[in-house]
């Protein structure tokens, strides 16, 4: 075999393993913007470009070759260190047992487990014997990438072990083991629903081996976000948790908007801090006009910052902040990339959306949103959390049995235990209530 057909043959060889873990085949100019967008997610410091791409496939024609930053970034996207490590290993597959990556391939997602239907239908062990086969599959850090099938059936494990409310002490601990599965699991399903109980544990370990300022402040805004839930006082709440006065681009906006929310409803409600709150009002506002040009890395996924904002602008009752917050939903929603959409994302946003409409006045929608939503199927991994906005929203407009919505909310704050989120919900809704019959 001569050298230009045995460097064709490896680079067809990496083509299979790219298009393996992305999860599709690339066989057009739109895969190849997918792909584009799923490897500056990955690491936007070596993107490539669409036009690289459809050469790299065969799309269109090519004479010359690739760098080595090309290769090197496609390497890394299915979990080696560089090119290099990758063709070794490829050449080598025929004289050694499979390797790592295709082990996981069948630990992680074995022909048939039993895992069918909703989440919430699962047994413990079921979930359980999910995480396992994660975290067996993928104890070696140098190949740990999931595609897109492997990430949605981790996040069906954990919301199935979030929904029961419990979580296997030795289950957590073996992540601990593994500081790269520890910090990936809690920062991409942080137990929103669980701060009041074992939550506040999990962050604190986490926490521990963050080795980073934007890790600690992802910490310190989830543990921060579960004491305003608790009902903690604001000289608490606040003496671990940093004040943003910039937009960072390198801060993930989820981030960020936990954080400059929580601010703000403490200014609003601490006595002689007006002039303080309109000051750092401003500032948000002005970030979040300029979300898509901070955040361009995210512009056409989803609206993070407004999506955990928008909590904190209702629990404050600025409808100036709402207002904003509900325009930047709106916005993006008219350029999202459908590629990316997300349905249970969706109807976290339809909820909010609700909400916005109340206090701004629009019944009529608010009523129409609240209608639509399929809430008996909806899963998430702060669906207690949302239950309590969702019931409290029927109160308001009173829709159906309101008997019936009253004891859910009920059930739902004392459930998490976030009775700094039902005295406030509480106080809004009254408030609602009462402007509906003057």
């Amino acid at each position: 075999m001569s050298a230009k057909e045995l460097t064709e043959t490896t680079l067809e060889r990496l083509r299979k393993d790219v298009c393996s873990f992305a999860g599709f085949d690339v066989t057009c100019t739109r895969d190849c913007e997918v792909l584009s967008d799923e490897l500056r997610a990955f690491d936007g410091r070596f993107p490539v470009s669409v036009s690289t791409l459809r050469r790299f496939f065969g799309l269109i024609p090519t004479q010359s070759t690739f760098s080595n930053t090309t290769l090197n970034s496609l390497a890394r996207y299915i979990g080696y260190k560089s090119y290099a490590s990758w063709k070794d290993k490829s050449q080598s597959t025929e004289k050694k047992p499979p390797s790592t990556h295709e082990s996981t391939q069948n630990i992680h997602a074995p022909a048939h487990d039993g895992l069918t239907g909703k989440p919430a239908d699962w047994s413990a062990k079921e979930s359980e014997q999910r995480i396992r086969q994660f975290i067996k599959a993928y104890a070696n850090p140098e190949h740990f990438h999931l595609n897109p099938a492997q990430f949605d059936k981790l996040k069906d494990a954990m919301i199935a072990v979030y929904q029961r409310g419990t979580l296997d002490l030795d289950l957590w601990m073996k992540f601990n083991q593994h500081i790269h599965l520890k910090e990936f699991v809690t920062e991409q399903f942080p137990p929103l629903d669980f701060m009041n109980s074992f939550g506040q544990a999990l962050l604190e370990e986490y926490m521990r081996t963050a080795d980073s300022p934007l890790k600690r402040q992802f910490g310190q805004g989830v543990i921060a976000s579960g004491k305003v839930a608790r009902g903690l006082e604001w000289s608490e709440i606040l003496e671990d948790l940093p004040q943003i006065q910039e937009a960072n681009p390198n801060m993930h906006p989820l981030v960020c908007g936990r954080i400059m929310g929580i601010w703000l409803l403490a200014l609003k409600e601490s006595t002689g801090e007006e002039k303080r709150y309109e000051t750092y009002k401003t500032l948000v506002l002005d970030i979040l006009e300029r979300t898509d040009e901070i955040w361009p890395r995210w512009s056409n996924q989803a609206c993070y910052l407004a999506f955990n904002l928008s909590d904190w602008a209702t629990l404050g009752g600025d409808l100036e902040l709402v207002s904003a917050c509900a325009n930047r939903i709106e916005a993006f929603r008219t350029k999202q990339d459908w590629y990316h959409r997300s349905q249970d994302i969706e109807h976290v946003l339809d909820i909010r959306m609700t909400w916005h409409c109340l206090l701004l006045g629009d019944w009529h929608m608010a009523r129409l949103l609240l209608v639509a939503l399929p809430w008996d199927s909806f899963n998430s991994i702060e669906s207690r959390t949302l239950s309590i906005w969702y019931h409290a929203a029927h109160l308001v407009l009173g829709m159906d049995e309101p008997q019936i919505h009253r004891n859910a909310f009920n059930h739902y704050v004392a459930m998490t235990g976030y009775r700094g989120f039902g005295r406030r919900i509480e106080a809004i809704m009254q408030e609602l209530i009462e402007s509906q019959t003057k």
